[in-house]
């Protein structure tokens, strides 16, 4: 057991180094400094979390800092710009897959998910005296599926964990079903399974899933039918050029995201979300599987009692394995387990594999979000010319 150990210690060791100088590469252009403090948090993140076994415990608060950095960033050029000017970049913004007739460079100063590639591709740079990016754009249908390779590759690697640990609207929800107390059950969307005098939920009923994949069709149509950049979904800006479709998203946002997780502890955003729904298909083919070994398990159901999402039934736990399609790999689970029965496997093989799993996901999201974070660093050091401070 003392060898196991050592070794899982230095795994955890060189994972952590691998990430930490990963992402202090990624982040040392066009601030030295940025890099090595941001391979600092990554590498240590990394082998916390492996060196203990609470994956849950570091990813929510990293996951939560995300996403209040992605806000914060998005409200700060809001305030810097002065709502006017804003409101006339809102309008004047091309929304669609691709810019046809402009030039193959641009400059633009406000994060969005649309050109964010481009840092994949090594087409862009931020102009430090000039406190912008400078990036290269699609001009046509073709160069923009290539454009969009990175987000594919993201999702297709990752599935349903992209909800757990990289979704830039997931750490709102987050917040709001931290804790135990749950003030409704909402019955009526859970089935029930009774097991030794006590019953557990066994996860969505067929109708909810049903709605889930109408609002997921729904959302294509319109996409195609628009022209809309499909990952424009995530950026709320865009919502302000149609002022009902804001008002509309911003209900929505209110009940699914802030309401009734506050309410159930669930994590109701990631079930109406068309993307989550998208990738609840996705998830059957990525190569991190969420496994439970029968000949460890207990029956005990902690996991069930522990998942936020419904992912992990009664069902699962005598399947031995998670199939809803809705977990996360958040590692609420895999911590609640007291017999140490639930892991992250490659595929459907017997290796264990949350070593690479954790060390890559906390890489791709600080990779991913690079442009919000300069750019909530850049905002730091202009706050004096914010125009609702003046």
């Amino acid at each position: 057991m003392r060898i196991i150990g050592m070794l899982s210690q230095q795994k955890a060791l060189v994972f952590g180094i691998l990430t930490g100088v990963l992402i202090a590469w990624w982040y040392f252009n066009p601030f030295a400094w940025l890099g090595i403090a941001m391979g600092a948090v990554a590498g240590l993140m990394v082998y916390l979390i492996l060196k203990t076994g609470r994956i849950e415990r570091f990813r929510r608060p990293y996951f939560v800092i995300l996403f209040a950095v992605i806000s914060l960033s998005l409200l700060g050029m809001v305030m810097f710009w002065g709502p006017d000017q804003f409101m006339k970049w809102v309008d004047r913004f091309n929304p669609g897959y691709y810019f046809p007739r402009s030039g193959g460079l641009g400059t633009i100063s406000y994060p969005h998910p649309i050109v964010l590639p481009s840092i994949f591709w090594g087409g862009a740079d931020f102009l430090a005296q000039f406190k912008t990016w400078q990036t290269s754009v699609p001009q046509n249908m073709a160069a923009s599926f290539l454009f969009m390779l990175p987000y594919a590759v993201i999702l297709l690697l990752f599935g349903r964990a992209f909800c757990g640990w990289l979704c830039p609207v997931g750490g709102l929800p987050e917040v709001m079903s931290s804790g135990r107390k749950e003030v409704l059950q909402l019955g009526l969307f859970k089935g029930k399974k009774a097991m030794d005098g006590s019953y557990y939920y066994t996860g969505l009923k067929p109708w909810v899933n049903i709605v889930r994949y109408v609002i997921l069709l729904i959302t294509l149509l319109v996409f195609l039918v628009s022209g809309f950049a499909v990952v424009n979904i995530f950026y709320p800006v865009l919502w302000l050029q149609s002022m009902n479709a804001f008002w509309i998203i911003i209900a929505i946002t209110v009940v699914f995201a802030v309401a009734l997780p506050l309410l159930t502890k669930r994590r109701w955003w990631c079930f109406v979300c068309p993307l989550g729904t998208a990738l609840s298909f996705i998830d059957r083919v990525t190569p991190f599987r969420l496994k439970i070994d029968r000949d460890k398990c207990v029956r005990c159901m902690d996991c069930v009692h522990a998942c936020r999402m419904y992912a992990m039934t009664p069902q699962e736990v005598e399947k031995g394995r998670e199939k809803t399609g809705h977990c996360i790999k958040c590692g609420r689970c895999i911590e609640a387990c007291s017999e140490e029965a639930i892991d992250i496997y490659w595929m459907e093989g017997r290796r264990k594999i949350r070593e690479p799993f954790i060390a890559l996901i906390i890489a791709t999201g600080l990779m991913l979000y690079i442009w919000y974070i300069i750019q909530f660093i850049s905002l730091l050091s202009r706050m004096g010319d914010f125009r609702w401070l003046a």
